[in-house]
């Protein structure tokens, strides 16, 4: 796997990481459309495992914790409080 497209997988894994803390923690602003962006990222990363043996659960397991960071930052440049 390139390193263009570790990027994009990390890219979406904050995105969606980003969509479940704010679903998590702020329930009166749930939406539909948040509802669908989760469930986009969510499919979007399975057919990347799909199409790629090498982005396996240990991939994700890996890039996790970066990713999880990356998405609390940007939870709080976005003026979210979780």
């Amino acid at each position: 796997m390139s390193a263009a497209q570790k990027r994009s997988i990390e890219s979406q894994l904050i995105r969606l990481m980003l969509h479940i803390l704010k679903w998590n923690y702020q329930p009166d602003k749930r939406s539909t459309s948040e509802v669908r962006t989760i469930s986009n990222a969510r499919l979007e990363m399975e057919r990347w495992q799909e199409e790629k043996p090498s982005l396996n659960d240990e991939f994700i397991k890996d890039s996790w914790e970066k990713c999880f960071k990356y998405a609390i930052k940007g939870s709080k440049s976005r003026n979210e409080s979780f």
